[in-house]
């Protein structure tokens, strides 16, 4: 039988606010019936416009509306934008995370993480291009980030928007969890995070990642 996950794994708990809302106030993602890996079939993401913005010239606002993140794994692993404000950071630990990942560069951090939290990043393009994918980089990426899940939950993983980046380690994470293959961790990222869409050749060479670590066990993610 193919492996389920734990159908309240992207429930919402009870006090995090701004979880699976958009910041134009969208309903709840609804939740659906417990899910199998594979039940339904899945379509892959688009290749998004490049945003003209540049988040390494924006300045933190103290009116920054809420982070919406979502819950990929219930009181463990959330994603979701960059924190741009203080108000996000007390946010976030009002929610109980004290650790964070980040996927993006330096140059992109807007606010730095309180003293207190434990924190690791690896940088990582996105539709930017800001260079090349590497299989090594994304590898160490999902492997810090499970890193830090194991020691410190609940963990905020994020990139710039919560769309690219974060979302494609996400599904490496779930993957890595469920021992299952691209298509259905992808699928379950997407149902807890509606918003999430990695881009196309990167899931392609995350997918060689995962056929790898398949054929040597799990023993080296």
């Amino acid at each position: 039988m193919p492996p389920r996950f734990d159908p309240e794994g992207c429930s919402e708990p009870p006090a995090s606010p701004g979880a699976n809302e958009s910041p134009a106030g969208r309903e709840q993602v609804p939740q659906g019936q417990p899910h199998a890996f594979g039940a339904s079939t899945l379509i892959l993401p688009f290749r998004r416009t490049p945003s003209p913005r540049d988040p390494s010239h924006r300045s933190p606002s103290p009116e920054e509306p809420p982070l919406a993140y979502s819950w990929i794994l219930t009181s463990r692993l959330a994603i979701g934008p960059m924190p741009r404000s203080l108000q996000h950071w007390q946010q976030l630990e009002q929610a109980g995370f004290r650790s964070r990942f980040s996927c993006c560069y330096s140059n992109e951090e807007v606010v730095s993480i309180p003293a207190h939290w434990s924190s690791d990043s690896i940088g990582l393009p996105d539709h930017r291009e800001q260079e090349p994918m590497l299989a090594e980089r994304l590898e160490l990426a999902i492997a810090s980030a499970r890193c830090l899940l194991e020691s410190g939950p609940p963990v905020y993983l994020h990139c710039w928007a919560g769309r690219e980046r974060s979302p494609l380690v996400a599904v490496g994470v779930m993957a890595h969890e469920k021992r299952g293959d691209l298509f259905e961790a992808l699928e379950w990222v997407r149902r807890c995070h509606p918003e999430a869409s990695p881009l196309y050749e990167h899931l392609e060479l995350l997918d060689q990642i995962l056929c790898e670590k398949k054929k040597m066990g799990w023993s080296s993610m």
